[in-house]
């Protein structure tokens, strides 16, 4: 990979929340480090300009301008790391993945479903959503937890199984605990997989990786796709009711409340 790449993935979870943003946007989208400038990045990264050079610096770059060089001149075939992306933007065209949004924005609540692994791209989801319907989302890290609030699902609520392989042994256990009434949806990178059975709405987003090993215990490329995915499911859900959704989040920030 890209060594530019690379140090933003190195250093992401030492970022503050708005270098995370920066590095979210730079790592889903690497093409616009060479077509931004500093002004245009801190312009799509909702930033300042300074947050820019600042991030460039972070990564032990002078600038970003020596950072650009960096990444032009350090170029690998990007394709591989693409992959989990292009494939998301193609669903993200589909009836199917609106039809999503949708369910998840009229729900009275929704029940994340997900275990071991597939709860990284679920509590990323959980810490977003919170911030803008804190009484509407429902997740805990436990599965017994999340299996014990499966009685008192009803019409109205949503259901989002989230499964990197669609094969979740637990998640399938849990199915016949699964009021009729609610919808169930599924995201999952797994392609006629025995929990797509049990979904309403399927989410097939078929990225798998080199090795089954890799695929089932450790994903990577596969579990970008899935985050990415979850990302783009929110963002709708958002610009849904923008304005009043950036004042809940605004609200909910201690740091932009110390900012008044």
């Amino acid at each position: 990979m890209n060594e530019v790449l690379n140090r933003i993935k190195r250093s992401y979870e030492s970022f503050t929340s708005n270098q995370q943003d920066i590095a979210k946007f730079l790592l889903k989208q690497p093409e616009q480090i060479e077509k931004l400038n500093v002004r245009e990045l801190a312009k799509v990264t909702r930033s300042a300009p300074s947050a820019i050079i600042n991030f460039s610096k972070r990564l032990g770059y002078k600038g970003y301008s020596e950072m650009k060089y960096e990444f032009l001149n350090n170029r690998e075939d990007l394709s591989s790391f693409m992959i989990p992306y292009m494939a998301v933007n193609k669903i993200k065209q589909t009836s199917s993945f609106k039809q999503v949004a949708d369910k998840l924005y009229q729900a009275e609540k929704i029940y994340l479903l997900a275990y071991q692994m597939s709860q990284i791209p679920a509590k990323d989801f959980y810490f977003k959503m919170h911030k803008i319907a804190p009484s509407k989302i429902v997740f805990f890290t436990s599965f017994e937890d999340q299996i014990r609030n499966l009685p008192i699902i009803k019409d109205g609520d949503v259901v989002l199984m989230i499964s990197n392989s669609g094969e979740c042994e637990e998640i399938l256990s849990a199915t016949p605990l699964l009021p009729s009434e609610c919808c169930k949806i599924l995201l999952t990178n797994g392609v006629k997989s025995n929990l797509s059975k049990h979904a309403d709405i399927e989410l097939s987003l078929g990225i798998l990786e080199d090795d089954p090993l890799l695929f089932k215990e450790i994903p990577t490329l596969s579990r970008n796709a899935l985050l990415y995915a979850l990302d783009e499911l929110f963002k709708m859900i958002l610009e849904q009711d923008y304005e009043n959704n950036l004042k809940k989040i605004r609200q909910s920030s201690k740091f932009f409340l110390n900012k008044r």
